[in-house]
């Protein structure tokens, strides 16, 4: 008895050591993830800041001349007063204060899915590994970490309701909408699943029997689709209610800018991750295809997942959970003895030990205030920043997409001419703006431009080049970094 006992504690802590050694590569990966790659971290702190200082959300953007008076939501505003709060508390290194919990908390939520679906524990640790290595380049400090959280909670309530057929769990999915709703605008992903689960006999009675009016009796009969009116209800407990909604319609309008930014471009399949997320996909097709008997949900789920992600570069989440998710459904379930010795009690420990050996090795690798500055100061334009400000140069300022964001939050007294908010400027100024900025023929004409009293250029970027040599502009100063450039006094 003695030595059996002795053998399953062995097991039990092996298990948890595996784990735990799994969250430790997690939060390596989030801590290596740059702090100065995600330019809107800026913006997103500055309107924590406003809404603070107000006391309210705003309606019209007050961050840039262009889109002064326009209507602007701050639709990630509990974001926002939440990343504000962490900054004051711990400046820059609020970035990883943030990711690092949000990051092994979505580990963890899968990994109690992957339990919940009946996987073996090294069967859940392998899919969680992949789906984790599938988002490394998503573990910026966006909202986005939540709604993948988020998301994840949502399918466990959803697949809770899909094996046992309660509808009461389904109330739960109103107080996470209404969360959600207030924290991104990725919200609108949710009623995906939501809507494919709760009218998942339907579907399958019409496809059955196409030509019969007996599916019309299901959708009778079928009482959950009710929470989908509800959950919509729930998202319009914001600040903004319905006009929550706009930003959707704004952004699903736009398709131009998909070719200049980076996270709305498609999968370019020169990271490792895309080829991971590819690869779920394959599989959980296949996992698909070998199945005598097709549920709507896993085929429907897949294809929307699917059409998300290979869309867009951050919605590559999408299809990596959706992916492990079907796989998982689609595998025979194993005894819960090979979960046995770990409780829910000792995940949460492992979870708060998984923080606590990211603080141990930002320490190593000597990850702080005064580090991470440096690092800001090698791809922002602080010193010019500084400089702008010290002697009191006015505006109208002239910058780049790229750096919009930043001078928000450095430079509050001098609105933007552009930054990362793409669905306030539209698709023609950002591109005639970018045009500017690659020395496009036109440039000169420019009426932004030539209405700046102030630029701040990247020194890599054509227009500084050109500015040089412009008769308007003075170079008032330059580093390795940035340009600035002041215009000239009219005779």
């Amino acid at each position: 008895m003695i030595a059996t006992s002795l053998a399953n504690q062995a097991k039990d802590l092996r298990r948890i050591l595996i784990l735990l050694a799994v969250y430790v590569i997690a939060a390596h990966f989030t801590l290596s993830a740059s702090v100065v790659a995600d330019p809107d971290i800026w913006w997103h702190w500055r309107t924590g800041q406003w809404i603070a200082e107000h006391h309210q959300v705003p309606l019209t953007d007050p961050f840039s001349y262009g889109g002064a008076g326009k209507p602007w939501l701050a639709y990630s505003w509990l974001f926002e007063l939440l990343i504000l709060w962490l900054y004051r508390w711990s400046g820059l290194s609020s970035i990883f204060v943030y990711k690092i919990p949000v990051v092994l908390g979505i580990l963890w939520s899968v990994l109690a899915l992957l339990r919940r679906l009946g996987q073996s524990f090294l069967a859940a640790i392998g899919l969680m590994s992949l789906f984790l290595l599938a988002i490394t380049p998503l573990l910026t400090p966006r909202p986005w970490l939540l709604t993948i959280l988020l998301f994840s909670l949502e399918l466990h309530i959803l697949l809770h309701f899909r094996q046992s057929g309660s509808n009461r769990c389904l109330l739960w999915l109103l107080p996470l909408f209404a969360l959600w709703a207030n924290i991104h605008i990725q919200f609108i992903y949710g009623f995906v699943p939501l809507a494919l689960v709760v009218t998942e006999p339907v579907i399958e009675e019409f496809l059955r029997r196409p030509f019969s009016r007996r599916w019309g009796r299901t959708a009778l009969q079928f009482r959950a689709w009710l929470i989908l009116p509800f959950c919509f209800a729930a998202t319009l407990v914001t600040p903004y209610h319905l006009r929550v909604y706009k930003p959707v319609l704004e952004y699903t309008q736009q398709t131009e800018v998909f070719k200049h930014v980076l996270e709305l471009q498609s999968m370019n399949f020169r990271h490792p991750a895309h080829w991971i997320a590819l690869g779920l996909t394959l599989w959980a097709a296949y996992c698909l295809g070998r199945q005598s008997e097709r549920r709507a949900f896993p085929v429907l789920f897949l294809l929307a997942s699917a059409a998300l992600s290979f869309r867009a570069n951050r919605d590559v989440w999408v299809v990596a959970l959706a992916s492990i998710t079907i796989i998982a459904l689609s595998r025979p379930t194993v005894e819960v003895s090979t979960w046995q010795g770990i409780t829910n009690t000792r995940l949460f420990a492992v979870f708060l030990l998984g923080c606590i050996c990211a603080t141990l090795i930002a320490k190593r690798y000597d990850i702080g205030e005064i580090s991470l500055q440096k690092e800001v100061e090698k791809t922002y334009p602080v010193a010019a920043a500084r400089v702008v400000e010290e002697r009191g140069y006015p505006g109208p300022l002239y910058n780049h997409f790229n750096w919009g964001g930043y001078f928000i939050w450095r430079l509050p007294q001098l609105p933007v001419s552009m930054d990362g908010r793409t669905n306030l400027y539209g698709e023609e100024r950002i591109q005639r703006s970018l045009d500017s900025w690659n020395g496009k023929p036109g440039w000169a004409r420019d009426a932004e431009l030539n209405a700046a009293a102030t630029v701040i250029a990247d020194v890599n970027m054509p227009l500084c080049s050109l500015l040089r040599l412009d008769q308007r502009f003075d170079l008032v100063y330059e580093d390795s970094v940035a340009a600035v450039f002041r215009k000239r006094a009219q005779p």
